[in-house]
């Protein structure tokens, strides 16, 4: 079998959520990896599934709260 059948395609997130609405992350990303190891060219590889904004803590308490409020 193929891992072409198994191939996943990154997503790479730039937005957050925060009172309902969706804001533009402009700032830095991480990268997201499964714990699944896929073998490329022989050898394992931890298989990349996109990437998510690496909030400041300004952002982040600012979408901490906005979640905290919809409950």
């Amino acid at each position: 079998m193929s891992l072409e059948n198994y191939k996943i395609d990154p997503i790479h997130c730039k937005e957050y959520l925060v009172d309902g609405k969706l804001k533009k992350w402009e700032g830095e990303t991480s990268e997201v990896y499964s714990t699944i190891d896929i073998k490329s060219e022989n050898k394992y590889s931890p298989t990349l599934l996109g990437s998510i904004p690496d909030m400041d803590s300004e952002s982040a308490i600012e979408a901490l709260e906005s979640a905290k409020k919809s409950f």
